[in-house]
């Protein structure tokens, strides 16, 4: 009898979790970044990691998803601020203090080593909901 209760109240525990994390979209719009006119992830799983080489180019903005399974997006840009979080000392640091509705990738990369994650910041963060908001810098091609 006390395994029947132990294994309902795991499931229990477990329901109510996976709940929770999806509360935390509730009433949000899901927003994606965009490089040129494509996706960063390849899909919108919570565990997706973007990451980007050194030699990267091309302008960044963030939209809102449209089709998530086609990866289309709507045309509005999503004001945003941009951080890099060092990986040598896990300081996070302002880019600039500037608003952005696009910004050129490479002139972000310059400012950062291999390892560094750049960090994109919603301005609006009660209308939208951003999951995949790092960015790790990498060597290039690696």
């Amino acid at each position: 009898m006390k395994k029947i209760i132990f294994i309902f109240a795991l499931a229990l525990l477990v329901s109510f979790e996976s709940k929770a994390q999806d509360s935390v979209f509730v009433n949000k719009s899901c927003s994606v970044i965009v490089l040129g006119k494509a996706w960063l992830i390849k899909s919108y799983d919570r565990n997706q990691k973007i990451v980007m080489d050194r030699t990267s180019k091309g302008l960044i903005s963030v939209h809102e998803t449209g089709d998530i399974a086609e990866h289309v997006y709507k045309k509005n840009c999503i004001p945003f601020m941009i951080s890099i979080l060092r990986k040598s000392d896990e300081t996070t640091v302002m880019f600039s203090g500037q608003i952005y509705k696009q910004c050129e990738i490479s002139d972000v990369i310059k400012k950062c080593q291999n390892g560094d994650k750049i960090i994109i910041m919603l301005m609006d963060g009660e209308a939208y909901a951003l999951p995949h908001h790092q960015i790790e810098v990498i060597a290039d091609g690696c």
